[in-house]
């Protein structure tokens, strides 16, 4: 069960939830069930990919955990665009299905904050990763490493 620290369902999600909801009620009482259903399996579907579940994640000292849920579908070393060098890239392919909820994958302090605007390209694209928007994050670790996320 979810408590106040991590609900449910993430606050990104309400509005979402909330309009298709809405219309999904307005079309039943107006349409009935079958013009109504497309909205109700809409309603699921909104209700899946803005879900917020818990997580327990271990309290060991300097273990990263992967920051999203999905597939790792490629590690390497890359070019850091953010902190200027080269940096071990690990890479999470979310799909639809996937929570879309990010964690920290280490402890540490916020250093600096980078916010892309950019595009909503599908994200199996190459592409998509230099042309999307997107937020990165800075962090300084207590043993000293410099990560962005």
């Amino acid at each position: 069960m979810a408590n106040a620290k991590y609900p449910l369902l993430a606050r990104e999600g309400w509005a979402h939830v909330s309009i298709v909801a809405v219309v999904a009620l307005v079309v039943q009482f107006y349409g009935g069930t079958l013009w109504a259903l497309p909205l109700w399996l809409a309603l699921l579907f909104v209700l899946q990919f803005f879900r917020d579940p818990p997580r327990k994640i271990p309290d060991t000292p300097g273990l990263v955990v992967c920051p999203a849920d999905g597939r790792v579908i490629a590690v390497g070393i890359a070019d850091d665009p953010y902190l200027k060098r080269q940096a071990l890239r690990v890479s999470v392919f979310m799909n639809v299905f996937n929570v879309h909820s990010n964690r920290m994958p280490v402890s540490g302090q916020v250093t600096q904050a980078w916010y892309h605007r950019g595009k909503f390209l599908n994200a199996a694209l190459n592409k998509a990763s230099e042309e999307n928007e997107r937020n990165a994050l800075a962090l300084h670790t207590e043993n000293g490493c410099d990560i962005v996320v």
